[in-house]
């Protein structure tokens, strides 16, 4: 009954359900073969999008951690010349032990050499740097006031810096030939060397 009502369909009718099957037919054949195809070149874009940002974010890093990594250059070169003004343990030792003999070749009598004397702030508690140690010598010499000034600059005649903190003078004797000289000397020691090189 149905096929006889299928047959007997119009001209038109025939057509529209023609149309309606090749519709039907193409929309299953594009989700079949072009929509994956599709969703893969939408994939692909995105991939391509997020990795031309990341190359982005990273090009900026690198620009960042070159600046760093120049300055960080910078830094030490700078602490290699710093560094050659501190005295190592050794060198404030043997600077300290030959002060006596130094005074006698600038022809001046050392009357007395107080290491580290005691003064207002000079304290431990004063040490705020854990790297840097500040050593003191006070030294009362005689001589004449050249042999005195040749003493002060033989000590400061060194790679290292080396400060007078304080200097008094006065007569020695009746005819002022001789001066007795009370001279602070300060220098300082990097006590971690290994530590700031490491850094």
């Amino acid at each position: 009954m149905e096929l006889e009502n299928l047959t007997k369909i119009n001209r038109n009718s025939r057509r529209a359900l023609m149309a309606t099957l090749i519709l039907i037919a193409a929309a299953a054949m594009y989700n079949w073969t072009v929509a994956p195809h599709t969703n893969n070149v939408l994939a692909t874009q995105q991939y391509i999008d997020t990795l031309d940002t990341v190359a982005e974010k990273r090009d900026a890093l690198q620009k960042i951690t070159d600046v760093k990594k120049k300055k960080l250059k910078e830094l030490h070169g700078q602490m290699g010349e710093l560094k050659g003004l501190f005295f190592t343990n050794q060198q404030a030792t043997e600077f300290f032990s030959d002060l006596q003999a130094v005074s006698i070749e600038q022809n001046c009598r050392p009357l007395s050499i107080v290491r580290n004397p005691k003064r207002p702030g000079s304290g431990p508690e004063h040490q705020q740097d854990l790297y840097i140690q500040t050593h003191t010598v006070e030294m009362v010499v005689t001589g004449s006031y050249g042999e005195v000034v040749s003493l002060i600059t033989r000590l400061l005649r060194r790679p290292q810096k080396v400060s007078i903190d304080s200097l008094e003078m006065e007569a020695f004797d009746e005819d002022f030939s001789k001066l007795k000289c009370m001279i602070i000397v300060t220098i300082h020691t990097l006590q971690s060397e290994e530590v700031l090189l490491d850094e």
